[in-house]
C-alpha cells in the first residue's frame, strides 16, 4: 500500500474519531477548572442509583419484552393465516 494513502486514511480516522473524543474530554477538563463545573461533576459523581428501583425497572422491561414477543407471535400467526387464505380465528 502506498504510504501516502495510508497516511491519508490515518488522518481521516484521527479527525473523525480523535477530535470528538478530545472535545468531550477537553470539555470535562475545562469544566473541572471552574467552580460551577466542579459542582456539576461532583453532582454527577455522587448521584447513585437506587438498587431496588433499578431491579424493579429491569423486571418491568423484561416483562414488557415478553409481552412484545407474545404480540409478535400473534401478528406472525395472523399474517400466515391471511397469506394462506384462511380466515384468522378471533379470540
Amino acid at each position: 500500500m502506498d504510504p501516502s494513502a495510508l497516511l491519508g486514511i490515518l488522518s481521516i480516522i484521527a479527525f473523525r474519531f480523535g477530535l470528538p473524543v478530545l472535545a468531550v474530554f477537553g470539555s470535562f477538563w475545562l469544566a473541572s477548572r471552574t467552580e460551577m463545573g466542579r459542582a456539576i461533576l461532583e453532582r454527577l459523581r455522587s448521584s447513585g442509583v437506587d438498587q431496588a428501583a433499578w431491579r424493579d425497572l429491569v423486571d418491568e422491561v423484561q416483562h414488557l419484552r415478553g409481552d412484545v414477543i407474545e404480540l409478535q407471535e400473534r401478528v406472525d400467526s395472523i399474517d400466515r393465516q391471511l397469506k394462506s387464505g384462511d380466515r384468522p380465528r378471533l379470540g
